[in-house]
């Protein structure tokens, strides 16, 4: 049996993919409650690559017996140059500067893309009114927060530019560090797991090259296919 040659098969190595999934396990570690020492926790990656993409899951749950307010939240994600915001105090505006008062476990996943949208005002998509109250964990992929500001002045209408693009073209290997901080004082929440997906940078091939790479490998496969003499 003939093998195509791999000259017919150039493009291939452009639209190759690499992702790395690390996650904490199990932590169910408090989140101090009304400081802004918060709460640290890093994994490594080993694998070397450019970063195209990244995803990260958060679990927090409400220790039994205890309460804890979703609006008192600060979140962030850090890699060497790069940071995101994943939550900052979600729900607060100048009417609501204390942010939502769920008392719910939040079992996400944030992605810049993802269809739920802004995390920041969740319940606008999942109750459809910024004062109406979960009845359940806050589930789903979500767009991170994104508002690089003081938490004590982070409003609705604030800019996002701290996006898990952040990341971006950033070599994966290294430290990636989650910071929470429950930044309001009573009750309090506290973090279960939380891992990243990265992916690796992919390169969209010009028309041009494409066209040159395919006219090469018809040629290959011209000069497979004719006969010997």
């Amino acid at each position: 049996m003939k093998t195509l040659p791999l000259l017919a098969l150039p493009w291939l190595a452009l639209t190759a993919r690499a992702a790395v999934i690390i996650t904490s396990g199990g932590l169910n570690t408090p989140i101090p409650d009304d400081t802004d020492t918060g709460l640290v926790h890093s994994l490594a990656v080993t694998d070397s690559f450019s970063v195209g993409s990244v995803s990260v899951s958060l679990n927090l749950s409400v220790p039994g017996g205890d309460y804890g307010w979703t609006g008192d939240l600060y979140a962030y994600l850090q890699h060497g140059a790069g940071l995101s915001v994943l939550l900052n105090r979600l729900g607060r505006t100048d009417g609501a500067p204390l942010g939502y008062g769920d008392n719910q476990a939040i079992n996400v996943s944030f992605t810049d893309g993802a269809a739920n949208g802004d995390i920041h005002n969740y319940r606008l998509n999942v109750t459809g009114s910024d004062v109406i109250p979960l009845t359940g964990p806050l589930t789903g992929a979500w767009q991170p927060d994104g508002r690089a500001t003081d938490p004590a002045l982070s409003l609705t209408a604030d800019p996002r530019t701290a996006l898990l693009g952040q990341f971006n073209g950033l070599d994966s290997a290294g430290t990636w560090t989650l910071f929470l901080a429950d930044l309001s004082g009573g009750g309090r929440l506290q973090l279960d797991s939380w891992g990243v997906e990265l992916g690796a940078f992919s390169p969209v091939p010009e028309p041009a090259a494409i066209g040159c790479a395919v006219g090469v490998a018809l040629l290959g496969f011209a000069a497979w296919r004719r006969p010997r003499r």
